[in-house]
């Protein structure tokens, strides 16, 4: 689904090694009625708020508003996650879920074991010359032929000993998109944890704003829509 669990981020408020923030809210049509048991569901389960608008005669200061309030809870992270032709005088219901994450890695990557000119090779078969950060320790990593993919946790300290945040790194093999690899998880999510195994690896990771050698802040942005036609 859309939304993400209130008890996820139950453990994430008593965590002070992350820090997580969540922009779950619905926007419906003012002359739309919603089912009682439908607003009951997600207020209670998914810290999600309904906020009712005109999209038929006012679509683009909704646009704006909804833009703003994701920034507000996102530190800026997120912005301009509408644009104008998203919303239209036919939308009825927009549903958003938006992630804001910063953590500290548990195992830091050295500054001066980066490439400063690596290639990066994208799915498009273009070359890049990116910022490539570089360390070799023991990783929870995998490989499995039948999704034909490597994956990689890399762990971010925590407080809590029993639930455990981690970053996790999925490369497909060429000419396999992650699309496909994400649907095979998400259909059976216990394979994941049945092909890791904890091994000391060589990883490497391309270094953006986001993702740095001591922290990495991770943004997250899903929107749904319904219209009419």
């Amino acid at each position: 689904g859309f939304l993400l669990s209130s008890s996820f981020f139950s453990i994430a408020d008593q965590d002070t090694q992350v820090k997580l923030k969540l922009a779950n809210r619905l926007y419906a049509q003012n002359s739309y009625k919603l089912q009682q048991d439908y607003l009951d569901l997600v207020q209670g389960s998914f810290k999600a708020d309904i906020k009712l608008e005109n999209f038929i005669n006012n679509s683009a200061a909704v646009v704006q508003t909804i833009n703003t309030w994701v920034e507000d809870r996102t530190n800026n992270l997120i912005q301009n996650l509408l644009s104008q032709n998203d919303v239209t005088r036919d939308t009825r219901l927009i549903i958003i879920n938006c992630i804001y994450f910063k953590g500290t890695w548990r195992k830091q990557f050295e500054e001066r074991s980066t490439n400063e000119n690596a290639d990066f090779h994208e799915a498009s078969d273009n070359v890049s010359k990116v910022k490539i950060m570089f360390t070799k320790e023991k990783y929870l990593y995998g490989e499995n032929k039948n999704l034909r993919v490597q994956i990689a946790h890399l762990p971010y300290k925590s407080d809590n000993t029993h639930v455990q945040f981690v970053f996790t790194v999925i490369l497909p093999e060429k000419g396999v998109s992650l699309d496909s690899v994400e649907q095979k998880l998400s259909s059976k999510p216990q394979l994941l944890q049945q092909i890791l195994n904890e091994e000391e690896i060589f990883y490497f990771l391309y270094r953006t704003k986001l993702l740095g050698y001591s922290q990495s802040v991770y943004r997250c942005e899903r929107k749904g829509k319904v219209s009419l036609g």
